[in-house]
């Protein structure tokens, strides 16, 4: 299964415009999947689609404890942590999951694709493994 988790604060307008790519993404990798939006002190209303399903937490603490909180409360063997402004291409979690069957990977990363991205603001990074840690 593969376990999509979603930190957000106050991004019901976020998740709106863009968690119905991440549905329709997950759903053509062909494979079980969830959605687990982790609501970090926003409070907000949200409508979710089936397969997704939302954590509260009553204050905010930060995008780090949300992921955690996130990874914790999911069920798959696979992790796709997101952005709530994230769109996926429909083809982006297939592509990703089939990286993973290489025996030698732990993580895979999708590019991102931004105007940003371009000027080096977001994406674009590499991590090689030294001295026992990732190095970006």
């Amino acid at each position: 299964m593969i376990s999509a988790v979603i930190p957000t604060h106050h991004g019901a307008a976020r998740l709106a415009r863009n968690l119905g790519s991440v549905v329709a993404s997950l759903a053509a990798s062909g494979e079980p999947w969830e959605i687990v939006v982790v609501d970090d002190g926003g409070g907000d209303p949200y409508e979710l689609p089936a397969g997704a399903r939302l954590l509260r937490s009553d204050r905010n603490r930060g995008y780090g404890p949300a992921v955690n909180a996130g990874v914790e409360a999911a069920l798959g063997e696979y992790l796709l942590v997101l952005n709530d402004d994230v769109r996926l291409e429909a083809a982006c979690v297939s592509r990703l999951r089939g990286r993973l069957e290489e025996r030698s990977l732990f993580a895979v990363v999708p590019a991102i694709r931004s105007l940003l991205a371009a000027c080096g603001d977001e994406g674009g990074k590499v991590g090689v493994w030294r001295a026992g840690m990732i190095d970006l």
